[in-house]
């Protein structure tokens, strides 16, 4: 189950990111076939099916806790105890937004299963409908307008699996790798159930997705917006350390920068203060997931009460690069933090916020608001490799 996990992992990761594209509706139908619609089963009730879709889309973008049920009746235009009603609670319509996500997905594929392995009694017919479910994919995740909700979802899952992982497994992704082995079985006259055709069952499909994002994965840069402040995101390659991952903000009249660098993959911070007096020592202070577990969503760029914050204490402090330094200044100082403050942030409801401190020696601090916003799309977007 390993190697198959990793595959779809890659496969959902790749497809997130060509959804996010801007040219991506413009991508042409072929061979005469049309996308799935999206509309709702006309069988389900409609209350029920606007809390599925409403909870998809907050889901996606918030995760399990970020999302409230009060949120999600509100999207559907609902009331709150529809959800109790129809899915008892939270989790089960989560779970319901993962069987309806297995459902379509293998509506969008077209494929039945053992009919249509069954159906290539020879090496061409298994080739042709090879082709065809990969063309398959890439066009309907392309253009279904329910694609990025459900990538955004799954995404989510794959990077902390829970029971609707499970579901969305069974139902859907074990089916597609069993049908396309039996195919990749008659293409090479084996057995199904020999290794050896399951690895060329990932290979083939991993190269044809591959094929067909390859441009795509050649973008340099993107920006994750947020609700003020977007992360921007650099995969180039320079001879001197620059931003991979940054946001900026201020501190009075001094710029402040954030980020991931080129060079380490370390958490940054340069400042360049305006005045002669410079800090002993820099922090960043965050929700502590450990003490409080639901995120804090009070007003813009605030923080919990103090037991429940978490410090994260800068290792050192050099003389910032001029790749580092905001466009307008000359000099500045760079703070490093441990490369696991990245996934502390990411632990984060991407709502929250969290601050970076600088502390001066006569006791006075200076803080710079961040977001949390899309940093694990950002730092996933990098995981692609430097260009």
């Amino acid at each position: 189950m390993g190697d198959q996990l990793l595959f779809y992992s890659w496969h959902f990761n790749n497809l997130l990111r060509l959804v996010e594209a801007d040219n991506i509706l413009t991508v042409p139908l072929h061979f005469g076939e049309k996308a799935v619609a999206n509309e709702p089963g006309k069988a389900e009730d409609e209350t029920a099916q606007k809390l599925i879709l409403a909870g998809m889309e907050l889901f996606g973008q918030y995760g399990f806790k970020g999302t409230t049920t009060r949120m999600i009746a509100e999207a559907a235009d609902s009331n709150i105890g529809s959800i109790a009603y129809y899915f008892d609670n939270k989790t089960g319509l989560y779970h319901a937004i993962a069987r309806h996500i297995a459902r379509r997905m293998r509506e969008v594929f077209g494929f039945t299963g053992e009919q249509s392995a069954a159906s290539a009694s020879d090496c061409d017919q298994a080739l042709a409908q090879l082709e065809l479910i990969v063309k398959r994919m890439v066009r309907q995740f392309a253009q279904a307008p329910e694609a990025r909700r459900w990538l955004m979802l799954v995404m989510r899952e794959q990077a902390s699996p829970t029971e609707a992982f499970d579901i969305l497994y069974e139902e859907t992704f074990e089916r597609v790798h069993v049908h396309l082995t039996r195919l990749i079985a008659v293409v090479m006259d084996r057995s199904p159930d020999e290794r050896r055709v399951i690895i060329e069952e990932l290979a083939m499909v991993a190269d044809r997705v591959e094929t067909a994002f390859d441009g795509w994965r050649r973008i340099p840069s993107l920006s994750f917006p947020g609700l003020e402040r977007p992360w921007l995101a650099d995969r180039r390659a320079y001879s001197t350390e620059t931003w991979a991952l940054s946001q900026t903000s201020r501190t009075g009249a001094s710029p402040v920068r954030f980020g991931q660098t080129s060079v380490d993959g370390e958490m940054k911070v340069v400042v360049s203060f305006v005045g002669t007096s410079r800090p002993y020592a820099a922090r960043v202070v965050m929700r502590d997931t450990n003490v409080l577990s639901r995120p804090w969503l009070g007003s813009a760029g605030a923080l919990p009460p103090a037991p429940s914050r978490q410090t994260v204490m800068a290792m050192s402090q050099a003389p910032a690069t001029r790749m580092l330094l905001a466009a307008d200044r000359r000099a500045g100082e760079v703070w490093s933090f441990p490369a696991s403050l990245g996934t502390r942030l990411e632990e984060l409801d991407p709502r929250e916020g969290f601050w970076v401190e600088f502390l001066f020696g006569d006791g006075s601090v200076a803080r710079a608001p961040f977001e949390v916003g899309d940093i694990s799309a950002g730092r996933a977007f990098l995981q692609m490799g430097p260009l």
